[in-house]
């Protein structure tokens, strides 16, 4: 088993702790360790074959956090999605890896507490996706009716690994309205998209060709030299709209661990909580709040009265905003942007 694990986003709804030049995935949001970090450890014990894709602009601090594994970076040039970058990946790995060897990616910027859960589950994905010849995702139950998240519909069960079902996907649903979220949540037939897959070399160079003919056209552009050069020319793209939507044949585990994307700061504050109301860090003075996230920086914050709401001190600037809004905070970045 080989594990890739995709270190190239930028987290721009975690502003102003997370920004381009130090992105979520690099930071120490949840314990003392990076989420980068926490996900290395989490798959240490599976395989030895690790390795991580940051974008161009982060591959020195990705070799500073993660020393023991500089050999194994392969560096994104720029980012164009993850469509490409897992593209640019697999055309590294057909270097060094042999074609049948199953190649499992994952985030580095997801929370996941249970760790023996999440390794079983992997190595079912493993095993299942080597077994059958397919593309096998791992999804979870969802905890709530999200409608910020991606949803699979399963269908029956095609095989077993470990105790583990492993189940047909009949459809994707993107980001569903409150209503089907509910439906969704109450039929114990859907479980949350995590982004995460397993497949053989070879598995996934089949999928490409057949679902794809203009991403398997860049696919063989990166396997000539100047591949650097050319990939700053591709579409920036995700992989789920691009090949794994595309595919007929796909199956799914349900994955039996907790799982948070931490790609809010509502996200965050459910995970740091423990049973509290409120979650502060730093220098946090507070009367009379609930329900709140504060982050101080260098300097004291004194807050009253607050009620679901998000205060964030960097010296890169401030956020205040209700939790419930915190979705809006990369159009906030946006408007700095312009």
């Amino acid at each position: 088993m080989i594990i890739v694990i995709i270190a190239g986003g930028q987290g721009t709804r975690l502003w102003p702790l997370s920004r381009p030049d130090q992105p979520k995935h690099l930071l120490s949001l949840i314990n003392e360790f990076s989420l980068l970090q926490n996900t290395i450890s989490r798959v240490e014990g599976l395989t030895s074959k690790i390795y991580i894709v940051p974008e161009a602009s982060h591959a020195e601090d990705v070799k500073k956090q993660l020393p023991k594994y500089k050999d194994n970076i392969i560096t994104e040039p720029t980012r164009r999605g993850t469509a490409h970058c897992i593209l640019f990946a697999l055309a590294e790995l057909k270097k060094i890896a042999p074609p049948d060897e199953v190649i499992v990616f994952l985030h580095a910027d997801h929370h996941i507490g249970d760790t023996q859960s999440f390794q079983e589950t992997v190595k079912a994905a493993s095993k299942a996706s080597g077994e059958l010849g397919k593309i096998t995702l791992i999804g979870v139950a969802p905890d709530y009716p999200a409608t910020g998240f991606g949803y699979i519909k399963t269908g029956k069960e095609v095989t077993n690994e470990y105790g583990i079902p492993v189940l047909k996907v009949e459809k994707f649903i993107e980001k569903p309205d409150d209503k089907n979220a509910r439906k969704y949540f109450k039929s114990n037939q859907y479980l949350w998209n995590l982004g995460l897959f397993a497949g053989s070399l070879e598995t996934f160079e089949k999928e490409i060709k057949q679902s794809n003919a203009a991403l398997w056209k860049r696919y063989l552009v990166l396997q000539k030299s100047g591949a650097e050069k050319a990939y700053f020319k591709f579409p920036n793209e995700p992989i789920d709209t691009e090949l794994i939507e595309k595919v007929q044949d796909l199956v799914v585990l349900p994955g039996r661990f907790d799982w948070a994307d931490v790609g809010s700061f509502k996200d965050l504050y459910e995970i740091l909580r423990n049973g509290e109301s409120n979650v502060h860090k730093g220098q946090v003075y507070d009367i009379d709040s609930k329900e709140s996230l504060v982050i101080a920086n260098n300097k004291p914050i004194i807050t009253i009265g607050l009620d679901n709401m998000i205060v964030i001190d960097t010296d890169e600037g401030i956020l205040v905003c209700p939790k419930d809004k915190c979705q809006l905070v990369k159009d906030g970045v946006g408007k700095i942007k312009k």
